[in-house]
């Protein structure tokens, strides 16, 4: 097996790294460095029989340094911050699931005969979408559910629950300790990000670990581009605050497709009628369309509900419900 090395300025970013490899491949040799004077100093080669996953600031510091030499091998992946790529075929997007690094040098997540990765390259949030091509199929209702389980019964683990489709019906479902919405906290992430990240708390409303933010109304959602959805959503998924960030977005959110793309976790709730099949078929096969054509393995899991008789109209009694109970049947906590 070929040797790993880990080179990112970033210290919990990188153990992350270390540690899902060391659980997703047993046995193997992984070297990690937060610091390119040590790096140097132990005069580490990049060599054909190695693998050399380097952040982006860790690179340009060795070029500054006049280390190009060990840095033209084509065994080196540059962690990079653009979501939106690069010419160079070695860089990659350093918050897409960690798998995709494996298969960047051949190396099939399918053949790792672990369950789903569970450690994401920038601490342990996960980024799971509730997204649907059909009506009133429960996805709201699932997303929340989702949520409210995810926040308890773990140890102090904490759940984003982010909805943003144009008609919530959830603004006066809730009793919101402000009144700043998603598109509030947008625009002042691009306002003061760092200003923003330190008084996140003023946005969200926290009950026993599950965190909501009020949502925006359709004007609002519309006028937003989808680089700035992205960047946002990123920018919270960095921040450290959340375990898991749970999306509801509806289609009027521009980017839709690549807010999907970024997901670690795809659920899609369905109808059992033909048509609504079909049309979950038609939006699955452009998922994987769209991932063949970017090299990126999408994780998307169909659902298909029975009937429920017992589905709680107080949104905060969802975890105690029929829908609850199913979730937590099927093994769906499992897989996140």
């Amino acid at each position: 097996m070929k040797r790993f090395i880990i080179c990112d300025e970033n210290r919990d970013y990188a153990e992350k790294l270390t540690q899902y490899l060391g659980s997703r491949l047993p046995g193997a040799d992984v070297l990690l460095y937060t610091d390119t004077g040590i790096f140097i100093a132990d005069g580490t080669d990049i060599t054909d029989n190695c693998i050399c996953i380097m952040g982006e600031g860790f690179y340009d510091d060795l070029k500054a340094l006049s280390m190009s030499a060990i840095l033209t091998g084509g065994n080196i992946c540059i962690l990079s911050e653009d979501p939106s790529g690069s010419e160079d075929p070695r860089r990659i997007y350093r918050y897409r699931p960690a798998g995709s690094i494996l298969e960047r040098f051949g190396i099939p997540v399918t053949e790792v005969n672990e369950p789903p990765e569970k450690y994401l390259l920038r601490g342990l949030t996960r980024l799971i979408t509730v997204y649907s091509p059909i009506g009133q199929c429960l996805k709201t209702t699932f997303a929340m559910t989702l949520s409210r389980l995810l926040s308890s019964g773990r140890d102090n683990e904490r759940a984003l629950y982010i909805n943003l489709e144009a008609f919530s019906g959830l603004r006066d479902r809730f009793i919101f300790k402000n009144k700043k919405t998603v598109s509030d906290l947008i625009y002042d992430l691009r306002v003061d990000r760092e200003k923003t990240l330190r008084r996140l708390g003023d946005y969200i409303c926290e009950d026993g670990g599950f965190c909501m933010i009020c949502p925006s109304s359709y004007p609002d959602l519309e006028d937003i581009d989808e680089t700035v959805w992205l960047e946002s959503v990123e920018t919270l998924r960095g921040s450290g605050g959340f375990d898991y960030i749970i999306l509801d977005p509806g289609s009027c959110i521009h980017g839709l497709m690549k807010l999907i793309g970024i997901s670690d976790l795809i659920f899609v709730p369905l109808k059992p009628d033909d048509i609504s099949v079909s049309k979950a078929d038609e939006f699955l096969g452009m998922l994987e369309k769209a991932g063949n054509e970017t090299g990126q393995a999408f994780n998307a899991i169909k659902l298909e509900f029975p009937m429920f008789e017992n589905l709680p109209h107080d949104p905060c009694d969802l975890k105690y419900g029929d829908l609850a109970s199913y979730i937590e049947r099927e093994g769906l906590l499992s897989v996140i």
